[in-house]
């Protein structure tokens, strides 16, 4: 008899979908939604990516439009908030949204500014309605899907019972004092997005490794302790170590904010993510 032969089968290459997201404001929200969407059948995987605000979608099949309108509609399930498009119909405005807060805030200081000078109470219901229409709308839209006594439901019932009472410049006030505090949290919530992209832009994804006579392109994660490293002019250094050989100076403004360039020879100890400036590096990991 003759033994059989294994036969290997290539896996089949996933097909991935990408798209931008906005309405989720914590990372816990963003992991119940991937969760979710690996949940279902067909889906290969799914990533949602807080700090960069996207979501990638892996199937092992090409599947059709509806399919991925289907996925859409369980994230909202976890997130009736949530507001997806694909990723290339993502548009400058939306990478900075504070701009229309702050427009509405200016509006509504000065609906509320000029009912308090000249007593005209209606211009209390405009300054509530330009600051709170948003709270109004999330609110509705989370009762219909059963999220209920969450923040802009509760902010809805104070303003509203304040208006039913006759109370317009206090519902005003409350509903413009919430909505400069959305505006420092999403300001700061930015700024740290922004602070995350950067360092991870900073990490390198490949080093060069010398081997003998020659040198092999691999993962930085394959790099060991004791490796031999050779970093190019014009690259960056994938991991921390000792120069062996040649002599540079290194940008290390991204690390140490210091913008004079530092000289390095043989025995210094360099960090990961410098830029070599100058000659070619032979670095031990």
């Amino acid at each position: 008899m003759h033994p059989s032969k294994a036969t290997h089968t290539e896996p089949s290459p996933l097909h991935e979908r990408d798209y931008t997201f906005e309405g989720v404001d914590c990372p816990v929200c963003a992991a119940k939604i991937e969760d979710r969407i690996q949940r279902i059948g067909g889906v290969a995987s799914a990533r949602v990516d807080f700090s960069r605000k996207q979501i990638r979608i892996s199937t092992t099949e090409k599947q059709q439009e509806s399919f991925y309108s289907d996925l859409i509609k369980e994230a909202k399930r976890v997130e009736p908030s949530l507001k997806v498009k694909p990723l290339e119909n993502r548009t400058k405005d939306e990478d900075d949204p504070l701009w229309v807060i702050l427009v509405r805030i200016l509006v509504s200081l000065l609906g509320f500014g000029l009912a308090m000078l000249f007593d005209i109470p209606h211009l209390f219901i405009l300054s509530f309605v330009v600051s709170g229409y948003d709270v109004l709308l999330k609110a509705a839209r989370n009762v219909v899907h059963g999220k209920i006594f969450d923040e802009n439901f509760l902010m809805s019932i104070a303003t509203l019972g304040a208006l039913a009472i006759g109370e317009t410049g206090e519902a005003a006030a409350v509903i413009l004092f919430y909505l400069v505090g959305e505006y420092f949290q999403a300001r700061s919530v930015m700024q740290s997005r922004k602070s995350i992209i950067e360092a991870l832009d900073l990490k390198v994804q490949q080093a060069r490794l010398v081997q003998g006579q020659s040198t092999t392109m691999v993962a930085v994660e394959e790099v060991v302790p004791g490796s031999h490293i050779r970093v190019l002019s014009g690259e960056k250094i994938p991991v921390d170590g000792y120069i062996v050989s040649g002599s540079s100076s290194l940008d290390m403004q991204h690390l140490t904010g210091e913008s004079i360039p530092r000289t390095v020879k043989v025995g210094d100890e360099v960090l990961g993510s410098s830029l070599n400036l100058g000659g070619t590096l032979d670095i031990r990991a």
